[in-house]
Formats: structure tokens, C-alpha cells, sequence
């Protein structure tokens, strides 16, 4: 479904507008999918987590696509579709730079992806959650997920929220770094600051907590809030059915 919703909607699919949901769906995944090993290792006495093939994993899963898809879009679709202003000049190759090191969304002349790989700009927010995610996962684990993940969603709103209203030295500063393109501080705002990733820690924490949740209802320190839960789910899934 999220893969779904990405593709039509950067297809242009008349009236859809859920490619920002599949990338929500996404990070979600990634905080429940990568936190469960060290879930399993605090609850269940599994392996401990080593950080030299964690990275390795990481690296392999996420480089040799990226690169060959980047590879091609500079070489096949150059001056076709990506104009030479964007790969030859000094800031086109700043760019370059900055989409080989995965920061692309981290410098506003590099977050449109050579206007070809919009979606680009997502793999810099999960770079830097899994380069994180050993020290970020460390506050969700036993109880302490009951304390971390409100202290989470509250500091994404509170980002949020400044991206928007607020941090106008940073808008100002990116707004002279693209006075060449000539774009305005709101749409920075819009489509720059706010994308960065503060905003989408609740979202990680949402998908952390929940692989806490998991781990903790198939051990032997099941606490009974699940129990409660999971009742509570079925009364409202069959009074939905019904």
C-alpha cells in the first residue's frame, strides 16, 4: 500500500494525494523493523547487537541501488531531462557531492533531486536514522518506550511548528543559498525545513514502540495492558464489522 501510494502519486495521478502517507508508512516500518533486535536482546535475552555488520547491512542494503539509480539518471537523462546547469557547474557539482554522501535534503540547492528523483530526499532522513538509531532506540527500551515516545511526538510538533512559524535565520541563510533559482522562503519553509528529520522522530518512535510492544507480548513479561488492548481491538474491529 505505501509503495502504492508513492508511485501514483509521483506518477501525477489526478486526485490522489497519499505519496506523503507512504513515505509516514515507511519510517514507521523502519523504526519497528531495525529496533526489534535490540527490543529482543533488553526482553528475551536475544543477541546483542553488533555494530560493525548492523552498519554493513545498512550500507549494502541502501548504496549499490542508490548509486547505479544515480548513476543513470546523471549519465542517460543529462541534458535531456536534468538540465547541464544542475550537473556541470560549481553548484551542480555540489549537488553530486551531496547526493553521493546521502545529503541531499540536508542542503536546500540538493533536496529536488536534479528535479527528476523527488523521493530522493527520503533516504537522507532514513540515513540518518540508522546512523541514530543505536543511541535513539536506547530511551525505548523495557518501560522507558511510556516516557520516550510522548517526549517524541511533542518534539517533532515543536519542530514542526518552528519550521513554519519560527527559525527565520535558517530560511533567510537557505533563501541566499538559492538566489539563483529564485526561491521564495515560504516554499523553503514548505518543502525544505519542514522535511528534515525532527519532523519524522515521532513517526520512528511510533514504529520503535510498537517493536517494544511486540517483543514484550511474546515474552515472559507480558504486562497485562496488552491483554486489556487487545480486547479493546477486537470489540472495535467487530463493532466496525457489524
Amino acid at each position: 500500500l505505501a509503495v502504492g501510494l508513492g508511485v501514483l502519486y509521483h506518477a501525477g495521478v489526478p486526485g490522489l494525494r497519499g505519496g506523503y502517507v507512504g513515505v509516514d508508512v515507511f519510517f514507521v516500518l523502519s523504526g519497528f523493523l531495525l529496533s526489534m533486535p535490540w527490543h529482543r536482546h533488553v526482553l528475551t535475552g536475544g543477541p546483542a547487537v553488533r555494530l560493525g555488520p548492523y552498519f554493513r547491512r545498512r550500507f549494502l542494503r541502501v548504496f549499490p541501488p542508490y548509486y547505479g539509480v544515480l548513476f543513470a539518471v546523471l549519465v542517460f537523462f543529462t541534458p535531456a531531462i536534468v538540465p547541464w546547469e544542475l550537473v556541470a557547474t560549481g553548484p551542480g557539482v555540489q549537488r553530486i557531492v551531496a547526493h553521493l554522501l546521502l545529503m541531499q535534503q540536508i542542503l536546500p540547492m540538493s533536496a529536488d533531486g536534479f528535479r527528476v528523483l523527488g523521493s530522493l530526499w527520503t533516504l537522507t532522513i532514513e540515513m540518518i536514522f540508522y546512523l541514530t538509531l543505536p543511541v535513539l532506540v536506547v530511551p525505548f527500551l523495557r518501560r522507558r518506550w511510556l516516557v520516550a515516545a510522548p517526549v517524541a511526538v511533542v518534539s517533532s510538533v515543536l519542530y514542526l511548528w518552528l519550521a513554519r512559524n519560527s527559525l527565520g535565520f535558517v530560511v533567510d541563510a537557505a533563501e541566499h543559498s538559492m538566489r539563483r533559482y529564485a526561491v521564495p522562503g515560504a516554499a523553503l519553509r514548505v518543502v525544505w525545513l519542514a522535511n528534515q528529520f525532527p519532523t519524522f522522530i515521532a513517526e520512528f518512535a511510533l514504529g520503535i514502540s510498537a517493536a517494544n510492544l511486540c517483543v514484550l507480548a511474546r515474552s515472559a513479561q507480558r504486562p497485562r495492558i496488552l491483554d486489556v488492548l487487545e480486547r479493546e481491538l477486537v470489540c472495535v474491529f467487530l463493532t466496525v464489522v457489524g
